[in-house]
């Protein structure tokens, strides 16, 4: 039974926070979701290039849950209580800006430690460390503080498992890549997608909270401004 247990999922967020929380071991949990076999050949890349431990649980079978846009219902819960066999304090990687998701609030982490607590009979909480940090923010955290880029590039945050550029999760790497003055390749480049003009409506309305809004205005203004500039040279 280890003291901390850091879910991982070889993506930007739990890379960071894996550094955050001064290296604890690390948790992956085999779902059978469509990108699975990405984030297993990640999790590889990335031990061999830390001290990471990290141990990969083949229990649980949600493949046959996952919705078209990658969402699987309870799929946090299910990761949690899973994570409740190996440690006593299990730490998610949840940002600022999406704690309003149901199963990602402040009152669903509280509520699943007591239930796990309950059932295991034993003291198990439950919790992240970026609630006051946005993913940019976490990755401007990750390079003031020295920790290796080609680690943090190593990293996958898509839901397709081929850097698509046409996904949430890409869009939302990219901007926290691109306002950290770091650049990706992508098969479709983020900021010219659909989904990015979405992402702009969204964002001129407020639909986030003000950091996550202005976060998204400024990575597009600016690779609009940029890709201008470099239109107009001579």
């Amino acid at each position: 039974m280890e003291k901390n247990i850091l879910l991982f999922s070889g993506g930007l967020d739990s890379l960071i926070a894996w550094y955050y929380l001064d290296k604890p071991v690390c948790l992956y949990v085999d779902i059978g979701h469509r990108y699975n076999k990405t984030e297993k050949e990640t999790i590889q890349r990335v031990a061999k290039l830390t001290e990471m431990t990290i141990i990969i649980d083949r229990r649980i079978y949600l493949g046959d849950q996952e919705r078209e846009d990658a969402f699987i219902p309870m799929r946090n819960s299910f990761l949690l209580h899973t994570a409740a066999l190996y440690a006593d304090n299990i730490w998610i990687a949840i940002q600022k800006g999406e704690m309003k998701i149901p199963d990602r609030s402040d009152k669903f982490l509280e509520a699943v430690g007591s239930l796990l607590s309950f059932l295991q009979e034993r003291e198990i909480k439950v919790d992240t460390p970026f609630r006051e940090m946005t993913k940019t923010e976490m990755v401007r955290w990750y390079l003031e503080r020295g920790h290796p880029v080609e680690v943090l590039y190593t990293t996958t945050s898509c839901y397709n498992g081929n850097s698509c550029g046409e996904c949430a999760a890409c869009f939302r790497r990219w901007v926290s890549m691109e306002l950290n003055g770091l650049t990706e390749c992508y098969r479709t480049d983020p900021w010219t997608t659909p989904l990015a003009k979405e992402y702009l409506k969204r964002a001129k309305k407020g639909w986030y909270d003000e950091e996550r809004n202005n976060e998204i205005l400024m990575a597009l203004k600016r690779k609009h401004v940029m890709s201008t500039t470099h239109h107009l040279a001579p």
